[in-house]
């Protein structure tokens, strides 16, 4: 069996980073090419949820959520970060996989610069030998590894609604690129000096909010 590991709300202010692992017999490949799977970036929402449904229901698979809290502990440590972070998860997802199926090789979508300091990382992690393939961009190259994909950024997306359903917020994306995002971030902290849980606080434009509101105020106590 093949298997593939993706992420997807890496780079997110707001909400989890999800992992996923997707397997399936290297004879039922050909299936994920006439679902149309590909990186889940490149799928509008509305056929990333219809690929989902035809993927839950097919393969072998499991989903880790990882809290913002979980990933700011990771990035307190000067010898620890969300590299490593993300190779023990994908190692995690594996083992549990390994329990129960007789994986060949995993493919893993490598979020690290030094591809070998990964692969020898996550190897001394796994608890049976199996062939790995760590590439940058795995998940445009591999339909396994664009199922996992699509899969992990589906489940992230739900979280995503359902934060915002709950606290009666509407933020965008979560990234930090999007103005959405930013804008609520700053009102936030303009309004309640400290953040949510559902928000990475050690992220930068996170502590660049801080300070930048922080700093306004000491200056008009000065004025």
């Amino acid at each position: 069996m093949l298997a593939g590991v993706d992420e997807a709300g890496r780079g997110c202010a707001i909400g989890p980073l999800v992992m996923c692992i997707a397997v399936m017999k290297k004879s039922e490949l050909e299936e994920l090419s006439n679902w149309e799977v590909k990186d889940s970036k490149l799928i509008s929402p509305k056929k990333r949820k219809t690929i989902y449904d035809l993927l839950i229901k097919n393969i072998k698979y499991k989903v880790k959520i990882i809290k913002p809290k979980e990933i700011d502990q990771s990035l307190k440590s000067r010898f620890y970060n969300l590299n490593w972070l993300e190779a023990d998860i994908s190692a995690e997802l594996t083992n549990t996989m390994l329990e129960e199926l007789e994986i060949k090789k995993i493919i893993l979508d490598c979020p690290s610069n030094n591809i070998d300091a990964y692969t020898d990382y996550f190897e001394k992690k796994l608890t049976k030998k199996i062939k790995i393939l760590a590439e940058h961009k795995a998940d445009l190259n591999y339909p396994i590894v664009s199922a996992a994909s699509i899969i992990a950024k589906v489940t992230r997306d739900k979280i995503i609604e359902d934060i915002q359903i709950k606290n009666k917020v509407k933020f965008g994306s979560g990234y930090t690129s999007d103005s959405r995002t930013r804008a609520f971030l700053k009102e936030w902290y303009i309004r309640h000096r400290k953040f949510p849980d559902f928000v990475r606080k050690r992220w930068k434009t996170v502590s660049n909010i801080m300070y930048e509101v922080d700093q306004k105020k000491i200056d008009s106590f000065f004025d």
